[in-house]
């Protein structure tokens, strides 16, 4: 066969496989149909559904008590400002300033801190992803809104 027979030959089968692996993906559950109630004079209407959390990683029953919270903070913090403080040259300077950085970073994972995430940080000494996530976003916007340096002016007005 020709060479250009032979490489549409396998475009065209390529695209057919993918075509239908893809087909073969979807959905086969028909959507639920929507619960209708009629109210009457007899019987009150039924409670409003439960109002879904704001967010997608704390549930509103998984509360961390006090005492769980203030020691998540504790080594979260100290163990912030000790990794920070691995690669420090002048050590006793940066720690103040890691150690605010690490407070303000806790106190933005605190706000979303599960039960589960405390339990395994200050029980099992792990870092669940979702902590890492929290803090890599909470680095960012601590760090963020710390006022940038005056940048010198090279302009030869006095």
């Amino acid at each position: 066969m020709n060479k250009f027979i032979k490489k549409s030959l396998f475009v065209a089968l390529t695209g057919a496989v993918i075509a239908l692996g893809v087909s073969g993906c979807s959905e086969d559950k028909a959507p639920a149909p929507a619960k209708t109630t009629v109210a009457t004079a007899d019987s009150a209407p039924e409670p409003a559904a439960k109002k879904e959390y704001e967010t997608f990683d704390v549930k509103p029953d998984n509360e961390v008590t006090a005492v769980e919270r203030l020691k998540f903070e504790h080594d979260f913090t100290a163990q912030c400002v000790e990794r920070e403080l691995k690669n420090s040259v002048n050590k006793e300077d940066d720690e103040k300033r890691f150690t605010e950085q690490c407070e303000c970073i806790t106190k933005e994972v605190s706000k979303t801190l599960t039960d589960e995430e405390a339990e395994k940080f200050v029980g099992e000494h792990e870092d669940p992803q979702s902590l890492i996530i929290k803090f890599k976003s909470a680095a960012y916007q601590c760090v963020q809104e710390k006022a940038k340096p005056i940048e010198p002016n090279f302009s030869r007005k006095e």
